[in-house]
């Protein structure tokens, strides 16, 4: 009976998938290259709701992209429980959202919309070129089914606002990112103005912003030395 009812079900095709398919804590775990966003996660206590019953949507970065952050982040990470929490729950958006329902909630005439995260703080998804980015890290792999929301994995890991360092004001120094089809590079401005240096070009945002941070980082322990101009190295 139960058998011919699910068949007369006009949604019975949607039945059936959402039986199918895996939750977003199965789908995270049965990926071998997001094992460390599987364990915070489950620091931040939210395997267990994204393994039950709701809609969400969930940005999951890579191994790797854990691999690339800077240092002091790896580890307020791995040993305050705060910036843990934080930095999952601003992974999780209430609701399930495609990149073409993203799309959607772009007003005419702007490239960005800003949606709230489970952490309280919002994540600005970008347009360009009809490509969508989150907080400037490109979504590699979007729009993955689960019966309980959307996963989009992601190439970087995302920041809340809040755990970002101090956004440089008019007359402070700033590393000033810019973008172009050709690629993504950064320059350093003085509290005068002057620029001083510009990077190399980089493939993805989140690289150059990973470098930044590590220039952030070095030039506290930088030595000034005298070498020979003509000098490699």
């Amino acid at each position: 009976m139960g058998h011919h009812l699910f068949n007369d079900c006009p949604n019975r095709v949607l039945l059936q998938k959402m039986i199918n398919m895996e939750t977003i804590t199965s789908y995270i775990k049965s990926r071998p290259d997001t094992s460390r966003a599987e364990k915070g996660f489950e620091r931040a206590e939210l395997l267990s709701i994204l393994d039950g019953v709701g809609a969400f949507t969930v940005f999951v970065p890579t191994d790797a992209a854990f691999d690339a952050l800077p240092r002091e982040l790896h580890e307020g990470i791995e040993e305050d429980e705060d910036v843990c929490d934080d930095i999952f729950m601003y992974h999780v958006i209430q609701g399930s959202y495609t990149l073409e329902d993203f799309k959607g909630y772009i007003a005419p005439g702007q490239d960005e919309v800003r949606v709230p995260t489970a952490q309280g703080e919002d994540v600005v998804i970008r347009s360009f070129n009809d490509t969508l980015s989150v907080n400037g890290m490109s979504i590699t792999e979007p729009d993955i089914d689960c019966s309980n929301g959307t996963v989009h994995i992601v190439e970087g890991v995302l920041r809340p606002p809040s755990l970002l360092p101090r956004s440089a004001e008019a007359g402070t120094p700033r590393f000033e990112v810019m973008s172009s089809e050709k690629g993504v590079r950064f320059r350093l401005r003085l509290s005068s103005g002057e620029v001083v240096a510009v990077s190399k070009g980089y493939v993805s945002r989140s690289e150059c912003l990973n470098d930044i941070e590590t220039i952030r980082h070095e030039l506290l322990k930088a030595e000034v030395i005298e070498v020979d101009e003509n000098e490699e190295g």
